[in-house]
């Protein structure tokens, strides 16, 4: 019976034979035997499909017929990408044009690159691309409204919907494999959070003048640093009076904005933040017209994980101060986990690409729209092994991968995640196989499902 199970699930991904091969030892093999036939009980009659399909999000793009505009191909051979650069309007509609540009040329052109969220692809407005309309998803044309307007914005930058023919799925196949040269290349990479909202130009303001007072006063502890008088430019800029009032009074009316502008936004949840993060030379992060830098974010979490709070402000109740810390405190711990990985990432980066089996395990809570980039989007980080091929469907795409990590991961760590434990949400997905974008919809922030641990 074992050698029929085997042979079954030979048929499905010729790793199960190689792993078994190579496992010499009586007592690995007997154990792997019994793993199987338990696996191939809980998968019974399911059928394995391999075919071609396509996500969401190409069918909607697709569908649309998002782009009227003809792209020149690239010439691979000399690494070639296409940059956008803005042009004059006098009617606030964003004009841009794209040109060809040669990653080997090396810093002859400087361009930035632009990560952001796609948003809701069903929802779009047009843009002029070589003078043709282009249906851009409204995320990316309140980014570009903002770019085209800002003088010390690079002239040049490099946008995935737009620089990528989305329908030539060989050169969709072939950027991926280039977004490595594309981010390294770049001088900066602006991080788009989304347009100003919820009082965001304010919270950046308060945001940056605590890391004023932090750099300034290291060891002022939590309450001493909001009991401080607020700048005047904060007070003017609400019209408020330039005495009186402390940070804290300032601060405590936007308790609900601070979380908006960092933990609730999709933003720092999206998988391909890792790559991007740490490929960067120097990173952007905007909200409408209002910038900062990730060592703004960075500053303040670490203060607030190395100055807990033992005494509260005067003139302050209790209740009302722990509520404001508590979530001060947690707005700040999304962006944290995701720039804390990516800083661990490059620092391994540096010396050699990190682990695989490490990678992907330390980004399962991390998202993408299509569920083949949680895959995709690590390729550049570590020696993986695999190829971008999204002529394959989400079930293929899982089962290569699984075939490259099973030989890599240790046993506990690939069936902690596994459909033996985790039901897949995709039917034909056997069960002793990881289901990626599952994991990355059950995990909360700050802990894995079931169980899992983040580290790198």
């Amino acid at each position: 019976m074992a050698c029929d199970v085997v042979s079954w699930l030979h048929s499905c991904n010729r790793t199960t034979a190689r792993f078994l091969a190579v496992a010499d030892q009586p007592y690995l093999s007997c154990y792997l035997h019994l793993l199987i036939l338990f696996v191939a009980l809980f998968d019974g009659g399911k059928e394995h499909s391999l075919s071609p399909a396509k996500s969401i999000k190409e069918t909607i793009l697709s569908e649309s017929n998002m782009s009227s505009i003809t792209y020149e191909r690239l010439d691979h051979s000399t690494s070639e990408i296409r940059l956008l650069r803005f042009l004059h309007s006098s009617d606030g509609q964003v004009r841009c044009h794209l040109i060809k540009h040669s990653l080997e040329n090396g810093p002859e052109l400087r361009y930035s690159a632009l990560s952001y969220v796609w948003g809701d692809p069903n929802v779009t407005k047009d843009i002029l691309v070589n003078g043709k309309p282009f249906a851009a998803t409204t995320n990316l044309v309140a980014a570009l409204e903002v770019l085209s307007n800002v003088p010390k914005a690079s002239s040049y930058v490099w946008i995935d919907a737009i620089c990528i023919n989305q329908a030539d799925m060989s050169e969709r196949n072939h950027q991926v494999q280039k977004m490595v040269s594309i981010y390294k290349n770049a001088v900066k990479v602006l991080a788009w959070l989304g347009p100003e909202q919820n009082h965001s130009t304010e919270v950046i303001a308060i945001m940056k003048h605590i890391v004023k007072e932090i750099e300034l006063s290291p060891d002022a502890g939590v309450v001493e640093v909001f009991e401080k008088p607020a700048p005047d430019h904060l007070l003017k800029a609400r019209g408020l009076e330039t005495s009186g009032e402390t940070l804290l009074s300032f601060a405590l009316p936007r308790k609900e904005d601070i979380p908006h502008l960092l933990s609730q936004r999709d933003f720092w949840k999206r998988i391909w933040i890792l790559q991007e993060l740490v490929l960067a030379r120097r990173v952007t992060f905007m909200c409408g017209y209002a910038t900062f830098w990730e060592t703004d974010i960075t500053q303040i979490g670490n203060w607030l994980a190395t100055h807990p709070t033992r005494t509260i402000p005067s003139g302050i109740e209790w209740a009302k101060w722990l509520d404001f810390e508590v979530g001060f405190n947690n707005a700040f711990r999304v962006p944290m986990q995701s720039l804390t990985l990516a800083v661990g990432i490059q620092n391994v980066f540096e010396a050699k690409k990190p682990d695989a089996w490490t990678l992907f395990e330390s980004a399962l809570r991390l998202r993408a729209t299509d569920p083949r980039d949680q895959v995709y989007s690590l390729l550049g980080l570590a020696e993986i092994g695999i190829e971008a091929d999204y002529s394959k469907s989400t079930e293929a795409v899982y089962l290569e991968l699984a075939a490259v990590m099973l030989e890599r991961a240790p046993l506990d760590g690939w069936f902690r995640y596994t459909g033996i434990l985790i039901k897949n949400s995709m039917a034909t997905l056997p069960s002793w196989v990881v289901d990626w974008d599952t994991l990355s919809r059950e995990g909360s922030w700050g802990r894995h499902p079931k169980g899992g641990r983040s580290q790198v």
